[in-house]
Formats: structure tokens, sequence, C-alpha cells
């Protein structure tokens, strides 16, 4: 009974203005890895949900580890799967503010359109080519990047405290 009370008064203050939503747990988090490559991401707190993605089975990518309250978790592109190049993993934000992405992905993008939690973004060396990070970019206050192979990075920010990127060589 003190749920719903409760429930009914977020709803009711919420419509008239006196708080704040903030939806969280919306965004999607797509990495591109290729064939036989694993990629680490790690995260402050908070975790992330979801699953391996896919319009095809046997493009998707391991993922393990995977929780709503991890600091997290391994996608493995297993190298038994079929003949493609490189599988597709997706998982979904959780309320951490900081993500580490290790070396493996060749592209990540960051979407939904949300308010994103996320604060600090640190991608490692490797072979990244594409990069978008979509609404996530406005609320960023560390962008740091690794010498990867990236034609467009994303501009530094008012916010931006922290904004490091490698050279990088398409």
């Amino acid at each position: 009974m003190k749920q719903r009370l409760l429930l009914v008064l977020l709803a009711l203050f919420t419509s008239i203005g006196l708080v704040k939503a903030q939806t969280i747990g919306n965004g999607v988090v797509k990495l591109t890895i290729p064939k036989g490559k694993t990629v680490t991401i790690t995260f402050n707190s908070g975790g992330a949900s979801g699953t391996g993605y896919t319009t095809n089975s046997e493009n998707e990518a391991t993922i393990t580890g995977l929780n709503s309250t991890g600091s997290s978790l391994t996608i493995s592109a297993d190298e038994s799967h079929k003949n493609n190049d490189s599988y597709t993993a997706v998982f979904y934000s959780g309320a951490y503010t900081s993500m580490t992405i290790g070396t493996g992905a060749t592209s990540v993008e960051l979407s939904g359109n949300y308010t994103w939690p996320l604060k600090t973004l640190n991608i490692a060396s490797g072979n990244l080519t594409s990069l978008a990070l979509g609404e996530a970019h406005a609320n960023l206050e560390s962008l740091t990047i690794g010498a990867n192979k990236l034609l467009k990075v994303s501009a530094k920010t008012e916010k931006m405290k922290i904004y490091s990127i490698d050279t990088q060589s398409p």
C-alpha cells in the first residue's frame, strides 16, 4: 500500500513539475568486434544489462559477466561461429558514470534519446574505426581516446574538463 501511495505521489509531483523525471537505463551501447577478439568493458558502478544482439544468430558475440550491479563485462567474438568476419554485441546502459572500453572493438555506438548518466568515457588504443556518441556526448566531462583508426572524433564541449585524443591513423 505504501509503495502505491509513493508511486502516485511521484507521478503527481512529476506531472506538476515539482520533481524532474530522468530516464536511466534506456541507452544502448553497440559494439562491433572482429572474429577471434575479446573486449573488456569496465564501469565505476551500476553495471549494465542486456544480451548479445544481432539480426542473425551466426553474427552474435558472446557476453559474459553482464548484470545490473557488476563492474565489468567481457564480450567475445567466438572463432567457432560461421564465416563472419565480425560480430555485434549490444547492451543497455546502467547507472554508471564512468565506462572504459578495452582494445578489440572496431566500432562503438552509444544511442538512445535520454539523459545519459555517463560522465567519463575512456577508449583504449586499437583498431577502432567508428565512434558515435549520440546524446551521451553532451554530458561527458572526460573523453580519452587512445591511438586508433578514427576518421572523425567528437569535438570537445564546454563541460569537458579532460579531452585527450591520441593520434588517429585511418
